[in-house]
């Protein structure tokens, strides 16, 4: 039996995506989106607290959404903790990240082209991608080990 490992965010990708190829030729889009999250402070205020958090796309997936992915782009993902562990020097290093299964893009149904986009008082559209069958089947079959496995993109980097 398999543990649950699934999540949701919503919130803005807070740079452009980039997308490397790791050595056996998978694709991997990496960028990292903005959340925002309300709290009382200890004198109890509402505070709005920043978080932000780095993902990755696998496969033919991370190349049909890199150009959906640009700074302030609201987005929901839908995807799984991921942990990458390696050595360096000597020394054992880990960084934890985010895996995409699912993207939908957030677009703002009054504004048009050229206007600077407000969400207040707006009817959110999105528009979704959708893993195929297939496309899962090609992201965690053949690169399964490499996905999950312990081993960065490079020697001495992580994926996150």
């Amino acid at each position: 039996m398999s543990d649950l490992n699934n999540l949701s965010l919503m919130g803005r990708v807070v740079r452009d995506a980039e997308m490397k190829v790791t050595a056996n030729g998978i694709k991997i889009t990496l960028f990292s989106i903005a959340t925002n999250r309300t709290r009382k402070d200890s004198d109890g205020n509402y505070i709005d607290e920043g978080n932000f958090f780095p993902l990755a796309i696998y496969g033919n997936y991370a190349e049909k959404m890199l150009p959906h992915l640009k700074k302030g782009q609201r987005i929901i993902i839908e995807g799984f903790v991921k942990q990458d562990r390696w050595e360096k020097d000597g020394e054992k290093r880990s960084s934890t990240g985010i895996g995409v299964r699912q993207i939908h893009l957030i677009f703002d149904s009054k504004k048009s082209s050229g206007e600077k986009q407000n969400g207040a008082g707006t009817n959110p559209e999105s528009e979704s991608f959708e893993l195929s069958e297939e496309q899962l089947q090609e992201i965690y079959s053949d690169s399964q080990e490499e996905l999950f496995d312990s081993e960065p993109v490079t020697s001495d980097e992580a994926i996150f």
